[in-house]
Parts: structure tokens; sequence; C-alpha cells
């Protein structure tokens, strides 16, 4: 009975009392939640500059394509206008010839077959004069397109030699060809066995066939109304 006293005043000694509420002691409060509002603040913080961020990087990537695309907009721009040049050449080359077609003095036009052409018969000129006079006319030395339209011209004309639009000048590498459209002639009746020598590179016609010579010889010339073959 003693040891169990002892053992009862050593409990009371050691603080055992303390786990026992009296009747006049609390309990501790629960802990509170944390506030809902500070909670959607703080998310709404957190997707504010997660959305920023975001749209930086998107304004970037869509800087980096508009870049790209107009850099290749120019690119494409230029190598249209390179391969636009040959046609814009031509085309305004064909408006000069329209309007020199409208300016054009029919009075001094014969017509042979479907189309008109003057026949020099009295003024002799090397092939450029009657080049530049034909061009002066707003015409252009004769494109014989076949030998009926030959043999018309000549029936118009003296037994005479003509200059017509045919030539092998440097710059068109050696070949006759019409200076009216840069390609060999459509239609030509050469003079059998001529003497063909290096400066032989314009051509006339004489007697319903062509012939080459010197360009620089004085010869009577057609011209042709129309500016196309």
């Amino acid at each position: 009975l003693l040891y169990l006293l002892a053992l009862w005043n050593l409990w009371l000694v050691s603080g055992g009392q303390q786990d026992i509420p009296n009747g006049n002691a609390t309990l501790p409060s629960p802990q509170k939640p944390q506030n809902t509002i500070d909670q959607i603040g703080a998310n709404q913080n957190y997707w504010f500059t997660y959305n920023a961020l975001r749209q930086n990087e998107t304004l970037a990537i869509i800087d980096a394509m508009e870049s790209g695309i107009a850099g290749s907009v120019l690119a494409f721009q230029a190598q249209m206008e390179i391969q636009l040049q040959p046609l814009k050449i031509i085309m305004l080359h064909h408006a000069g010839n329209i309007k020199a077609a409208n300016n054009i003095k029919m009075s001094r036009f014969e017509k042979v077959g479907s189309r008109y052409f003057h026949i020099e018969k009295n003024v002799t000129l090397t092939w450029f004069e009657a080049y530049v006079t034909c061009r002066e006319m707003n015409g252009h030395l004769a494109n014989i397109r076949d030998e009926k339209e030959l043999d018309g011209i000549l029936a118009l004309a003296p037994n005479n030699s003509y200059w017509v639009d045919i030539s092998k000048l440097v710059e068109y590498g050696g070949t006759f060809v019409s200076t009216l459209t840069g390609r060999e002639p459509n239609f030509v009746k050469w003079k059998p066995n001529q003497d063909k020598k290096k400066q032989h590179n314009c051509v006339y016609i004489y007697a319903k066939e062509m012939y080459y010579d010197e360009c620089f010889e004085k010869k009577s010339f057609v011209c042709q109304a129309d500016q196309w073959a």
C-alpha cells in the first residue's frame, strides 16, 4: 500500500495533473483554414504573370514570322521584277508600234495583197539609211511573208534592187534574221551560187530573188506600213 501511495505522489509531482483539464480550462481553438479571397488573389497573380510571359513569347514568334514573311515577299517581288522585265520591254515595243501605226501616212503606201508597202523608186540609200527612213515614216523595212507577196511588190516596182528587212549584223551572231522579229525570216528566196563574202551582211530583192550585199551600198528600198511581221 505504501508503495502505491508513493507512485501516486510521484505522478502528481511529475506533472501528470496538467494533462487532466479542470472545470475552468479551455481547449485550444482549431486552426482556421486559409482565406479563400487571398487564395483567389494569389492564383490570379500567378495566372496574370504566366499569361504575360506566354503573350510575350507569342508576340516574339509573330514578329519573327512577320519578318520572315516580309523577307520572302520582297525576294519574290524582286524575282518577279527580273522575270517580267523582258515582258515589259516587249510591251513597250508594241506600244511604240501601235503609236507609230496610228500616226502613219497611208497616202505614201500602196496595197499589195492584204498589206501596204512604200516602194521607194527614186532615192537610193544604204541599208541603215533605208531602215531609218522607214521608221521616220512610222513604218518598217519590208518583211516579206511569201513568194506571192514578193511578186506583188516587184510588179509595182521598176527593175531595180530594193533593201528589205533581213540582215546578218554582228549583234545577231552571223545569222540572217529579220530586225523586226529578231528571228530568222519565215520566207527567203536566195539567188543560187552567190559569192559569199564576210561583208555581205544585208539583203535586197531583185528580179524576184534575194541577194546579199554590203550594207553601205546604196539601193532603193521597200517599207511596210504595219509594225509586225
